[in-house]
């Protein structure tokens, strides 16, 4: 019976949206299952911020550089310097961000969505999904 619960309960947590019903995410959460268990539970809070120290760092060193390159795209311009120099820094302005992107997924998805998930939070998958679409528009 623990075993076919343990099923249950991770079905639930894959198809949170279609096979329960649930009350905001707020507080205490009860999920009522298509077999007619009740699941009660409070979500602890789960940070949607970078978590790790050194991830914070590198996300803030990655966007330095990309602000000291666009301070050079600006004075090239300003040079009136060459179309092909400036798309060279401008290139290096987009990896920065890119690369800033990358840590700062690799974290939410690492940590606060692998919880998110665990508790039930489908909010939290909707909406990284969302901010993912923005960034790669």
């Amino acid at each position: 019976m623990a075993d076919q619960k343990r099923e249950t309960i991770n079905e639930f947590i894959q198809c949170h949206g279609e096979e329960a019903e649930h009350e905001a995410h707020t507080g205490e959460h009860v999920h009522v299952l298509e077999d007619g268990t009740v699941i009660r539970h409070t979500h602890e809070h789960v940070p949607d911020h970078i978590s790790s120290a050194d991830e914070k760092t590198a996300v803030i060193h990655r966007l330095a550089r990309a602000v000291g390159h666009m301070n050079s795209v600006k004075r090239m311009v300003e040079d009136d310097r060459e179309a092909s120099e400036i798309l060279n820094q401008l290139a290096a302005v987009r990896a920065e961000i890119t690369n800033a992107a990358k840590v700062i997924m690799h974290n939410q998805i690492s940590t606060n969505l692998v919880d998110a998930v665990e508790h039930g939070d489908m909010q939290a998958v909707t909406d990284l999904q969302d901010a993912i679409e923005k960034f790669i528009k």
